[in-house]
């Protein structure tokens, strides 16, 4: 994380925390895999930098829902498919196409594309669906929601205006971390995700534009929060959450080398990065989720 932020980034000496709110678990936590199907028709993951699937029957980070499916799920017809559970609900999904290709699972397991679980999040009750991205776990969310909360400041310092939450899927951060006194533009890509939001940001003062975020059309903004894919924003999602000209941006990144381009992209764009709080929400990998803070210079911004 330091390498990426001083080398890629070209920031010298950045403050980069971890997790300040108390430990993540790191067995038996994760509520979506993705399987491959095997030769055989049975269910596993592909060997790393390899096409070759391993069969598995038990995953040491999965829910246990999860690991009660894989011995007997098996999967024909297609290469892929996603499992996944809402832990609150205890309701499972599975997902592939052709439809046709899973056998083999419980009848309680909701089959197809359409197919959603329910989550409590915060204290929010959030429907994903079986298309739709959500973090890796609840515990995830709740984590991520808690940092990204502690980024964004005190709400009362903020500038007038609407909030951004870019790359919003399913509503998680536009639920939980704005005032709702604050009108929401919510920007997502995925249709099932913007369906998803409609029902989870029901009764609040929300825009959902289903659009990419390079494309879509800024305004001023008080705050941006981003939560973009693992390639991060790169520099045509910079070029347009900088237009909001927000007071602060807070960027959700899963990959240090994109943070650390990304960073560098918003410096040159005269932002300040104030820190970074890493979070072990991918245990037993090299992977992590970090929430930086970055501020306008207002000198730089207006430049």
């Amino acid at each position: 994380m330091r390498e990426s932020l001083t080398r890629l980034g070209k920031m010298t000496a950045p403050d980069i925390r971890l997790f300040a709110s108390g430990e993540l678990p790191i067995t038996g936590a994760r509520t979506t895999l993705r399987v491959a199907a095997t030769p055989s028709g049975s269910v596993g993951f592909r060997q790393r930098q390899s096409h070759l699937v391993v069969n598995v029957e038990h995953c040491l980070v999965a829910h246990p829902s999860l690991n009660a499916l894989l011995p007997t799920t098996h999967l024909e017809g297609a290469q892929e498919a996603v499992v996944r559970v809402g832990v609150s609900s205890a309701e499972r999904l599975a997902w592939s196409e052709p439809a046709d290709s899973l056998s083999g699972l419980p009848v309680d397991v909701r089959l197809g594309s359409q197919a959603i679980v329910h989550e409590v999040v915060a204290g929010h009750i959030f429907q994903i669906s079986a298309s739709s991205f959500f973090q890796s776990s609840p515990q995830a969310a709740e984590a991520l929601v808690d940092a990204t909360r502690r980024a964004l400041g005190d709400s009362a310092q903020w500038n007038a205006g609407p909030v951004v939450d870019a790359y919003s899927g399913v509503g998680l951060f536009a639920a939980t971390v704005f005032p709702s006194d604050r009108h929401v533009i919510a920007i997502e890509s995925n249709p099932a995700a913007c369906s998803d939001a409609r029902l989870n940001l029901a009764g609040r003062d929300v825009e959902i534009v289903q659009q990419p975020v390079e494309e879509w059309v800024p305004v001023s903004a008080a705050v941006v929060v981003a939560d973009p894919a693992r390639d991060g924003l790169r520099a045509s999602g910079v070029e347009v959450l900088v237009a909001t000209q927000a007071s602060v941006i807070v960027l959700i990144s899963c990959d240090p080398a994109s943070l650390g381009r990304d960073a560098r992209l918003l410096r040159d764009k005269g932002y300040v990065l104030e820190y970074s709080e890493v979070l072990d929400v991918f245990p037993h990998t090299h992977h992590v989720e970090v929430v930086s803070r970055f501020v306008r210079d207002e000198i730089m911004g207006d430049a």
